[in-house]
């Protein structure tokens, strides 16, 4: 085997491994780079997916029970919630200064397929177990489940329904659909919360206070007054903010 003289050889076969090593190191580095930015992973448009602009929040201060708020700010607000609120915390929240997008699917009659007359008339009626699939006998309970949740709250009053950590709206869309199916309300919002799906990454604060006041601006933006909320994982923590 004979070797090939330095003369012979091209520049990148002049060069140490560690110089080569460091070289495909960098040029991976800003391959990754132009992908992320040429084709970024943004996730497919929703069904009935719309957007609006509202003002971002952040925590500027949290206190650990209302009378500890009112000890600090002698705030006549909080001041009302002594000897009735305990343990939980008490955030005050104040815009960033900027707008952030919030995503957000719609479900109405209109949009959504609606169950012929006579299943609505029968959905009350048990399927016999022999004749329905696991999947059928779900449904079902999820459908009395539904009926026996909206007792005793007001009649069309909208859903607001706030997924949680590590999730977007996308994984809710299914139960909107099926809360308008079955009458519990005749208009499910299902936003994607600030940092995830569709809405605006970049936040100041990803925190359930934010996200909660957040939801408030949303709907506010859609002029929505009354509002049933149900929330999930860390959407529930937000819902309970709400």
């Amino acid at each position: 085997m004979t070797q090939k003289l330095i003369s012979e050889k091209n520049l990148w076969q002049r060069l140490p491994v560690r110089w080569r090593v460091i070289f495909l190191f960098l040029a991976l580095l800003a391959a990754s780079y132009g992908v992320r930015h040429l084709f970024p992973m943004t996730p497919d448009l929703r069904e009935n997916q719309k957007s609006v602009e509202v003002d971002e929040l952040f925590v500027e201060s949290v206190w650990e029970s209302a009378d500890e708020a009112v000890a600090e700010t002698g705030g006549a607000e909080t001041s009302k919630l002594r000897g009735r609120v305990s343990g939980l915390y008490v955030s005050k929240l104040l815009p960033t200064g900027k707008k952030i997008r919030i995503a957000y699917a719609e479900y109405t009659p209109e949009n959504v397929e609606m169950p012929t007359p006579n299943v609505l008339a029968n959905d009350d009626a048990s399927v016999p177990a022999a004749d329905a699939s696991v999947l059928d006998r779900a449904k079902a309970k999820a459908v009395e489940a539904w009926k026996n949740w909206r007792d005793g709250t007001p009649a069309h009053v909208p859903v607001l329904l706030v997924h949680g950590a590590a999730l977007d709206g996308s994984s809710l869309d299914a139960m909107a659909r099926e809360i308008v199916r079955t009458g519990a309300a005749t208009r499910v919002i299902v936003p994607d919360l600030p940092g995830a799906g569709a809405s605006s990454r970049e936040v100041a604060d990803y925190s359930i206070e934010s996200a909660a006041g957040e939801m408030f601006e949303l709907l506010n933006a859609l002029e929505i007054k009354e509002v049933n909320v149900l929330g999930f994982g860390n959407g529930g923590g937000a819902a309970i903010y709400i």
